[in-house]
């Protein structure tokens, strides 16, 4: 990715994070709304294009950042699905944050739900409950081309993620059930 930046002339700033000894894949990104904060921090009046490593990028992203209006922006779809129910699919790959203090309350309580979230449980799962928490933000979906991955069959993507958790050993439902009711978090 740094050679993806570089090449398009933006401007970046990597920051290497030791990995947390022993954490399952699960926990280790749960740190993501911390980082998201320190990136803020670092980076006070600007807006934060937040990538996962594994991303690839390919266009420049001039228009997402001048055209950017809002306080936190991502990956997020809604659907009715054919059985019924409601579908929401939620990727931070790709977040832009803006440098307000709105964007701000909202990864502080982002970072808050994903040091409570249970065992086993995801950043996305904690980026959606946050959703339900903060209303003072003022949210966009990411237009797709800025947080595509293959299985979106995006012909001209910006971003490009490789989903490098297609690979990882993944908690499943029956653990996470199991470990809540013997009491273990």
């Amino acid at each position: 990715m740094v050679a993806d930046l570089e090449g398009l002339g933006h401007a970046h700033d990597f920051v290497e994070v030791e990995p947390y000894g022993g954490w399952s894949w699960e926990k280790t990104t749960l740190r993501k709304a911390h980082e998201a904060g320190k990136a803020m921090d670092r980076h006070p009046n600007k807006l934060v294009v937040f990538l996962d490593v594994d991303a690839r990028v390919l266009r420049p992203l001039d228009d997402l950042v001048n055209r950017w209006r809002g306080d936190v922006g991502f990956y997020i779809r809604t659907s009715i699905r054919k059985t019924g129910g409601v579908k929401i699919r939620i990727r931070s790959g790709t977040m832009v944050l803006a440098n307000t203090p709105q964007a701000r309350h909202f990864v502080d309580v982002w970072e808050a739900e994903s040091r409570s979230a249970p065992r086993g449980e995801v950043d996305q799962a904690a980026l959606q409950v946050a959703l339900g928490k903060q209303l003072a933000a003022t949210y966009r979906p990411l237009p797709l081309e800025y947080c595509a991955t293959e299985g979106d069959r995006c012909h001209n993507p910006a971003i490009l993620h490789d989903q490098a958790s297609k690979g990882v050993r993944k908690v499943g439902n029956w653990q996470k059930r199991w470990w809540y009711l013997t009491g273990q978090r």
